[in-house]
């Protein structure tokens, strides 16, 4: 009985508290974030998720591109964006990345994108480009939707070949700001 009642008042409580409007103060998440969830994809890779505890969640996904690529888009990790938007809403991008260099000064720079996920592969939002140092920070990049997009129609895409090197990619954020 007490479990009945409990239910009841958590289902009234959901269906009376008003709806909170989506902002740039209150976005909705539209991806799974964690490491474990980037895929990674070209001939001229290697990969493997490992826990990190100097980064947001934990956890990381090491991408080492083995052998120069002709194309940056030879080699990248994608990250599969799970709910719909609209076009004109502002999506917001953060991705926790660092470059494995001896070289403290070392940075690259990485093309960022949301696309289609299948042929064309037609951005959803501008390309932007993140630079990744060698001690892991919070990268973003902020763009507007093109046109209506349904759940899992778009990924997140980094370009990561060219040059042999190594990177590590942490849990990354899509979100939606609205309009």
């Amino acid at each position: 009985m007490k479990i009945s009642i409990m239910l009841s008042a958590l289902v009234l409580a959901c269906v009376t508290t008003p709806v909170m409007a989506q902002t740039a103060d209150n976005p909705v998440v539209l991806n799974q974030p964690g490491a474990q969830f980037w895929n990674v994809y070209g001939a001229a890779q290697t990969h493997k998720a490992h826990k990190d505890k100097d980064v947001q969640g934990g956890g990381a996904m090491q991408v080492v591109i083995t052998a120069p690529t002709q194309n940056a888009w030879d080699v990248g990790a994608s990250l599969p964006v799970t709910s719909a938007y609209k076009k004109g809403d502002k999506i917001v991008v953060g991705i926790y990345a660092k470059l494995v260099s001896k070289d403290p000064a070392a940075t690259v720079q990485v093309p960022a994108v949301i696309q289609i996920n299948a042929a064309p592969y037609s951005p959803a939002i501008q390309q932007g480009f993140i630079t990744v140092t060698t001690s892991w920070q919070l990268l973003s990049i902020t763009g507007v939707a093109n046109d209506d997009y349904a759940a899992e129609k778009t990924a997140l895409s980094l370009s990561l070949g060219g040059a042999v090197k190594t990177l590590e990619l942490g849990p990354a954020f899509i979100l939606n700001e609205g309009q």
